[in-house]
């Protein structure tokens, strides 16, 4: 187009190789023209139930999955805060911490990979999640003397003793 009027595209210059003629367009359907390779094609639009070789299409977009990914996580931090810190049950909570927290990474991942990022993201994301996970079941204790959830300001070694009542900690 060129000032306001449609020209025609001289489909021998280099730059213009994709270069294409819409011919019809639908709100099911695109058809076009390929003026490099003289192809006709036809995109469709897929139905929301559609599936490939037994597959489902996934129909969630990040758009979609960021709500309920933030719905999920202050479900998870309201439960695991009244779980962790106020429970007095040191012997359940040291039975279900790890789990809860394998979990939690395994569910944060999954989320990440639900946004539609690019596969290569994930190649930092699960390692830096995996670390994190490492630190936070290695950086959390519970006191067998008070119930406590007592987690080390250094992520890198244990806390010995409890920071409510003094007590040392199991190792």
């Amino acid at each position: 187009m060129e000032r306001g009027k449609v020209e025609p595209a001289d489909v021998s210059n280099p730059s213009l190789y994709d270069a294409y003629e819409v011919k019809e367009l639908t709100n099911d359907s695109f058809t076009y023209y390929s003026y490099t390779s003289g192809d006709r094609f036809t995109v469709k639009k897929v139905p929301p139930d559609s599936k490939f070789d037994g597959v489902a299409v996934p129909q969630g977009s990040p758009g979609q999955v960021f709500p309920v990914f933030i719905g999920v996580w202050v479900v998870l931090g309201l439960f695991s805060a009244g779980f962790f810190f106020l429970g007095k049950n040191a012997k359940l909570k040291r039975k279900v911490w790890p789990p809860f927290v394998v979990a939690t990474a395994v569910l944060f991942v999954g989320f990440t990979w639900a946004t539609d990022l690019p596969a290569d993201a994930l190649f930092i994301v699960v390692p830096v999640v995996a670390l994190i996970t490492i630190l936070n079941l290695r950086a959390v204790q519970f006191c067998n003397s008070c119930g406590a959830t007592v987690m080390s300001q250094n992520f890198f070694s244990k806390p010995a003793f409890c920071s409510k009542c003094g007590a040392g900690l199991k190792q």
